[in-house]
């Protein structure tokens, strides 16, 4: 196990301790596994959310956020306690300026905002201001408190009134820059309360792809999302991502995972089924959406259990035992990358042992031992698979020595032997390849 956390060590750290945040201000990681706490001697006291990765923050200054699983900047400026607080840009994905003005205590209270193209769409302060469609038709006028919407009316992008709020709270339909509809439902302190979103997808405009409840915006609770209108996850979210209990969908009624997620990744215990007959093929642990841990690989056909194993990175990876089917046992040992390699055994569909040595990609290779009926029949090297040059010894099935010497590309070169000839036992001599009796 040891040997197995060490491995892990570098992704869990850089992947989901170090990278994934929210807007919360403490460390909400802090319990999620405090053996491995413990064994990377990590302190947690001293780490703060900011919105791109985990960062140490100090009481005031500059810094930067991170898109996440990325080096791209998402925002840079001045910080206020770990929030974002005086002058400080916001960016796109691609690089683009979003935003440039104030902060006061993480919320926007004055500045510009520009779409992907570099035009400005918005001019605010806390107070009175405007938005326009990129057409140039009235989106919304009213006034706005921490940078959000809080009284006012908005416009479709024909100019007709399509609701109003009153003190950030209001209902109906938000429509991005171009007048598609993006979202419909509830609004608190100006952002999203509760509702679904739409989108292009493939070509099809205004497809639903969520509907559930948020908190300052972003996605909480239970929710769902969708994908060319057909459900595709249902479950618990935290701030905007896939937080709690979960289920992935391949089509409409068919459950392809259920199981834990961690920051909209798979993260804990998880079961993942045929996507043809949904019936259970894996069950185990996961992390960073990765099979990591120690799990059970099931027949689609049967359900019977074909593999039992370690694995990291999504591979097999360590100790593992792969099974004919009800259970017999066909293979035992180390596996690395998803192929045998190390120390292994190979048993027949009676559960005997008929051979236990060294493995290399799969094949044996190495030092190793050939067993009948529970009796050593050879002994010696193997490359590829086939027995192959260097010493070697093999028996008989009543543990004699039948053959003691050297073999080159798995055939006796040199040594001496017995060997059945009709009745009688003989002695007989390899020299270069080549029997001959003694």
């Amino acid at each position: 196990m040891d040997c197995f956390i060490d491995r892990i060590k570098s992704t869990y750290i850089t992947n989901i301790i170090l990278s994934h945040v929210s807007e919360n201000k403490l460390l909400s990681l802090f319990n999620y596994n405090k053996y491995l706490q413990k064994k990377f001697n990590f302190s947690f006291e001293k780490y703060q959310k900011v919105s791109g990765r985990y960062k140490i923050i100090e009481p005031d200054g500059k810094g930067k956020e991170y898109y996440l699983y990325t080096n791209v900047i998402r925002f840079e400026g001045e910080y206020l306690k770990g929030k974002r607080n005086g002058k400080g840009i916001e960016y796109f994905y691609e690089g683009q300026k979003k935003f440039e003005g104030e902060y006061s205590q993480g919320k926007k209270i004055s500045g510009i905002e520009y779409n992907i193209s570099g035009d400005i769409i918005l001019t605010f302060e806390n107070g009175k201001g405007e938005e326009k469609y990129n057409n140039g038709q009235l989106q919304f006028k009213g006034e706005y408190y921490n940078g959000v919407r809080y009284n006012g009316k908005v416009y479709n992008i024909n100019g007709i009134e399509e609701y109003e709020i009153k003190n950030g709270i209001g209902s109906g339909i938000e429509y991005d820059k171009s007048g598609k509809k993006i979202f419909e439902g509830k609004f608190y302190n100006g952002l999203r309360k509760s509702g679904k979103e739409y989108d292009d997808e493939y070509g099809y405009k205004g497809n639903l792809i969520f509907e559930g409840e948020y908190n300052n915006g972003l996605k909480i609770f239970l929710g769902r999302e969708y994908r060319l209108n057909k459900m595709k996850f249902e479950g618990e979210y935290i701030n905007g991502y896939r937080n709690g209990k979960g289920k992935e969908y391949f089509d409409q009624n068919k459950v392809i995972f259920e199981g834990e997620f961690l920051y909209g990744l798979r993260n804990g215990k998880g079961k993942v089924y045929s996507s043809k007959n949904g019936k259970i093929i894996f069950e185990g642990q996961f992390l960073n959406g990765l099979k990591n841990g120690l799990g059970k690989e099931f027949d689609e056909n049967n359900g019977d259990v074909i593999f039992e194993a370690e694995y990291l990175n999504g591979e097999k990876n360590g100790n593992g035992k792969q099974y004919f089917r009800k259970g017999n046992k066909i293979f035992e040992g180390k596996f690395k990358d998803n192929q045998k390699f190390g120390i292994g055994k190979i048993y027949n569909k009676n559960k005997e042992l008929l051979f236990e040595g060294n493995f290399v990609n799969n094949e044996k290779n190495g030092k190793g031992k050939e067993y009948l009926n529970g009796n050593v029949i050879f002994v010696g090297q193997y490359i590829n698979g086939k027995r192959w040059k260097g010493e070697g010894k093999e028996y008989d099935e009543n543990g004699n020595i039948i053959f003691e010497g050297e073999y080159v590309t798995g055939i006796r070169w040199n040594g001496k032997g017995r060997e059945k000839e009709k009745e009688n036992i003989e002695q007989v001599r390899y020299l270069y390849g080549k029997k001959r009796k003694i």
